[in-house]
């Protein structure tokens, strides 16, 4: 799986993406070293939908500019919110849930 990770670094001009589910990711650019990223834990209930979830909050945290690192950790925690309600596609988390979502569970 690394050799292909970095066959799309080469491929691309910008932020690659593996998701591992509830092992997290990794994600890096062309010429950085990988990243790793950790899944938020959750108890799921229905994990339909987790990755459209996880790819719109690396769409909301491109639009607000933040870095790869912080758009990655968002992005997991709309993911795990989403598995955690049935059905998951009609009720995702909104902004300041995710945030608090997040805060809930920094160390």
């Amino acid at each position: 799986m690394e050799g292909v990770f970095q066959e799309y670094l080469q491929a691309t001009g910008g932020l690659v993406i593996f998701t591992l589910g509830e092992n997290g990711g990794w994600y890096g650019r062309p010429g950085t070293e990988r990243r790793t990223f950790d899944a938020y834990p959750v108890t799921a209930v229905d994990t339909t939908c987790a990755g459209d979830s996880f790819r719109a909050g690396i769409v909301f945290g491109f639009l607000q500019g933040w870095d790869d690192a912080r758009l990655v950790d968002f992005a997991a925690a709309v993911a795990g919110l989403v598995c955690t309600r049935t059905p998951g596609a009609l009720n995702a988390p909104g902004y300041e849930e995710t945030l608090e979502f997040m805060r809930s569970r920094s160390a």
